[in-house]
C-alpha cells in the first residue's frame, strides 16, 4: 500500500477557480468510475453526456462542488464556436 502522499489529490489537478470545496471533505486520490448502461456510447452526444457524468463523480469524490454548472457553461461557449 501506498502511503496517502504518494499520489497528488485529486483537488490538485483542477482548477478551483469555478468550483467549491466541501467543507469537511476528505482528499481522493482517484476514482472507480463504471460506464452507464443505458448509454449508447457509440454516439458522440452519449459519449459527452458519460465523460460529463464521470466528471461530475470525479469531482464530488474529491470533496468539490460546481462541477454540473461548469460543464454546462463549457458546452454552451462550445457550441458558439465557429464550426460547432
Amino acid at each position: 500500500m501506498h502511503s496517502p502522499g504518494w499520489l497528488a489529490s485529486i483537488r490538485c489537478l483542477l482548477s478551483l477557480d469555478r468550483l467549491t470545496v466541501i467543507p469537511g471533505a476528505g482528499p481522493s486520490h482517484g476514482a472507480n468510475l463504471l460506464a452507464n448502461p443505458t448509454l449508447d456510447l457509440a454516439t458522440s452526444e452519449e459519449r459527452e453526456s458519460q465523460l460529463d457524468d464521470w466528471l461530475q463523480q470525479i469531482a464530488l469524490d474529491s470533496g468539490i462542488s460546481g462541477m454540473e454548472d461548469l460543464l454546462v457553461a463549457y458546452h454552451e461557449a462550445r457550441s458558439q464556436m465557429p464550426g460547432s
